[in-house]
C-alpha cells in the first residue's frame, strides 16, 4: 500500500512537471514571436532608412549635390569593406553603383587636372557613364590644386588659380538628373544602382 501511494505521488509530480513545462512553452512561444516580429520590423525600418538616404537624390540637382551623393556612396562602400573583402559575395551584392553620363565639355579643363579627359572618355564609352567616384576624385584634385597654389604663394587673382577655381565652379553648378528608370534594387530590396546624366543646357 505504501509503495502504491509513493507511485501515485511520483506520477502526480511528473504530471505537474509536464503541466508546468507545457504552460511555460505556451507562455514563451508568443513572446518569442513578438521579438521575431520586432526584429523583422526593425530590419524593414533599416531598409527604408537605407533607401531613403539615396532616394533623396532621385531628382534634378546641381553638381555640388551630386558630389554629396558621391561622398555618401564612398562612405557606405568604406563601411562595407571594414568586414568584407571587395571580391566577396556580400560586398558585391550590397555595393551601390552610381554612374554619371557627361554630355558637355563645359565641365572641367584638361589643362588644370589631366585626369579629366579620361573621365570624359570613360563617360562616353560606357553605356551608363563613369563611376561617380571618378567625379569625386576629380573634385578633390581641383581642391588640392587650389590649396597647393595658395600654400606656394600664388595669388588668388592669378590666371592659373582662377582657371582651377572656374573648373570647380563649373562642376558644382552643372545640372544633372537621375534617370529613375535605371535605378535598380538587389534581392533584399536595397538600392544597388543609380544613373545620373548631365542636363544639356
Amino acid at each position: 500500500m505504501e509503495n502504491a501511494s509513493r507511485a501515485i505521488i511520483m506520477a502526480g509530480g511528473i504530471l505537474m512537471g509536464v503541466i508546468i513545462v507545457s504552460v511555460l512553452v505556451m507562455v514563451f512561444q508568443p513572446i518569442g514571436g513578438v521579438y521575431e516580429e520586432e526584429g523583422l520590423a526593425l530590419s524593414i525600418e533599416q531598409l527604408e532608412e537605407y533607401n531613403r538616404q539615396f532616394n533623396t537624390y532621385d531628382r534634378s540637382m546641381y553638381g555640388s549635390e551630386l558630389l554629396s551623393l558621391a561622398n555618401l556612396v564612398h562612405d557606405y562602400d568604406n563601411r562595407l569593406l571594414i568586414d568584407q573583402e571587395p571580391t566577396g559575395e556580400y560586398y558585391r551584392n550590397n555595393k551601390i553603383i552610381v554612374t554619371v553620363k557627361l554630355h558637355e565639355d563645359t565641365i572641367g579643363d584638361d589643362t588644370v587636372i589631366p585626369s579629366y579627359e579620361s573621365i570624359k572618355r570613360e563617360s562616353r564609352s560606357k553605356a551608363d557613364g563613369c563611376d561617380i567616384e571618378r567625379l569625386r576624385q576629380y573634385d578633390m584634385a581641383l581642391e588640392k590644386k587650389m590649396n597647393d597654389m595658395v600654400k606656394a604663394g600664388v595669388s588668388k587673382r592669378d590666371d592659373t588659380y582662377q582657371d582651377v577655381k572656374s573648373s570647380v565652379t563649373q562642376l558644382r553648378s552643372t545640372p544633372f538628373k537621375c534617370i529613375s528608370a535605371k535605378t535598380k534594387y538587389n534581392k533584399e530590396g536595397r538600392i544597388s544602382r543609380m544613373v545620373f546624366e548631365q542636363v544639356k543646357e
